[in-house]
């Protein structure tokens, strides 16, 4: 198999005269095979043995470090070299490095500094483009079906070499980016902001009203091959005027669409409906935010709705978890975060949480399948609080809840002096290992700059940290996580 002279890769181009293998992309490569022919390189199986056209086999290549610059970017032009003992990792604009596996990546001079591989880049995953999704704008949602990865944000494109249209959302298939649909019309005509998968089928919610070319109502469904809306899909008459769906959870047979709206498929259900397959339907009295409340549990006037950004489902799969910036549900007052069991609501240990004394709201939650442990994350200082909005637990952004009390993770996030309340917006289990992310400057210090990782017992850094607060996190794939 023949390789490009200006080393293409999974649906990106990066810059550096050298094309290699899927292999490479993990920490199996075996050879690389440098050229002057200008052809597209192909993802092969890991392992498999990589040669130029008319190349020297590689059981007699030149070992590589002949081929590289002190910085490890390739410096020949031509021949086959044996890559063993070599990993390949990408600088942040995309060019290939080449480290030894047992070495850190090689220093470089201050100016090159910008676009260097630096040792703690490599245990971020390089295999979704250079680095992932390239040219998209924001990516806000992940959702993870067999070997295909779904993504959604606000995008046209993800290839920086055809400029294919890639309008807000796009699969990778473990080869390449796809599509969702043909020609112009693929994808939805405004920003996708969640995702999930039931079944063959994709569900994607946002803020649009056109998904492959059809009419859909902020939701709409994607089932392999063609999209179709969800009923009448969203509506909202009594706030913004602009309806959106910010989270979906799948439990059962039945899809759960959060957001802002008043009404799902003509079915009066603030900010929270249920999706049978055929037609909505609401969830209790839905998720509201009363602007004042004359006495307890009883709101003066007619509430707004309130906002869902996150749900979860119990690892029993029979409570679905309730998040975001609220403060009524199911006729109480339940500050940011509660539960529904399929016929009534109720408070997760407490009455919520609250931040300076107001609601804190819950940005990102996650359950932990093994230990049935909900894990929610926002903008809170106490959690669990009582019915007069006192007490709780202290903590600070994050904390966990084990089906019988609510516990502080470590001293949770903090911020650089001046720079207002730390937030956590994004969180994820992976074998026991607690993910976050979001606005903070570090997790119990200055060590865990926008991510960090839980324990059980300590938090630390996730590689050097990110320059952003990510929009998505999902544990079992590497476009977002660690590998």
């Amino acid at each position: 198999m023949g390789y490009s002279a200006d080393f293409h890769r999974l649906g990106g181009r990066a810059s550096g005269r050298v094309g290699v293998a899927a292999a490479a992309f993990v920490f199996g490569l075996s050879a690389v095979a440098i050229g002057a022919n200008r052809a597209s390189a192909a993802p092969v199986p890991k392992g498999t043995t990589v040669r130029a056209a008319n190349a020297t086999p590689v059981g007699h290549a030149t070992g590589l470090g002949q081929a590289l610059g002190a910085d490890g970017t390739i410096r020949a032009h031509s021949g086959s070299y044996d890559a063993k003992g070599y990993r390949m990792m990408l600088d942040r604009q995309g060019t290939p490095h080449f480290v030894k596996a047992d070495a850190p990546a090689p220093t470089t001079t201050a100016s090159a500094l910008s676009t260097a591989v630096t040792s703690a880049d490599a245990s971020w995953s390089d295999s979704f483009g250079p680095p992932g999704a390239p040219n998209a704008g924001v990516v806000d949602a992940v959702a993870v079906s067999g070997n295909d990865v779904y993504i959604g944000g606000s995008f046209a494109t993800l290839s920086a070499d055809a400029l294919l249209p890639y309008n807000n959302v796009a699969v990778w298939d473990g080869h390449g980016w796809r599509s969702l649909g043909s020609g112009t019309a693929n994808g939805t005509n405004g920003q996708v902001d969640a995702v999930a998968v039931m079944g063959n089928n994709v569900f994607f919610g946002g803020n649009f009203n056109s998904a492959g070319g059809q009419s859909a109502a902020d939701i709409a469904e994607w089932n392999g091959t063609n999209w179709s809306a969800l009923g009448s899909g969203m509506t909202d008459t009594t706030t913004s005027g602009t309806p959106i769906v910010k989270a979906l959870k799948v439990v059962g047979t039945t899809l759960y669409a959060g957001g802002s709206f008043d009404d799902a498929g003509g079915v009066a259900s603030p900010s929270l409906a249920a999706w049978n397959g055929t037609a909505w339907g609401a969830v209790g009295t839905g998720v509201l935010q009363c602007t004042f409340f004359d006495v307890p549990n009883h709101c003066y006037g007619t509430p707004n709705d309130g906002t869902v950004d996150s749900l979860a489902v119990s690892s029993t799969g029979s409570t679905l978890y309730v998040g975001g910036a609220f403060n009524f549900v199911g006729g109480q007052e339940y500050y940011g975060l509660a539960q529904w069991d399929g016929t009534a609501w109720s408070g997760i240990g407490g009455f919520g949480a609250i931040n300076n004394g107001s609601v804190g709201p819950v940005f990102g939650m996650a359950v932990d399948a093994g230990t049935g442990t909900l894990y929610v994350g926002g903008t809170f200082d106490h959690i669990g609080i009582t019915s007069t909005h006192t007490g709780g637990v202290a903590a600070a952004s994050v904390a966990a809840w084990n089906g019988t009390a609510w516990s502080a993770l470590g001293v949770g996030a903090n911020n650089c002096s001046g720079c207002g309340n730390a937030t956590v917006s994004t969180v994820a289990v992976r074998s026991g290992v607690v993910y976050v992310s979001g606005s903070f400057y570090g997790m119990g210090g200055d060590n865990a700059r926008q991510i960090g990782q839980w324990n059980g017992a300590a938090w630390t850094a996730v590689g050097p940290g990110l320059d952003a607060p990510p929009s998505a996190l999902a544990a079992t794939v590497k476009l977002a996580m660690l590998s």
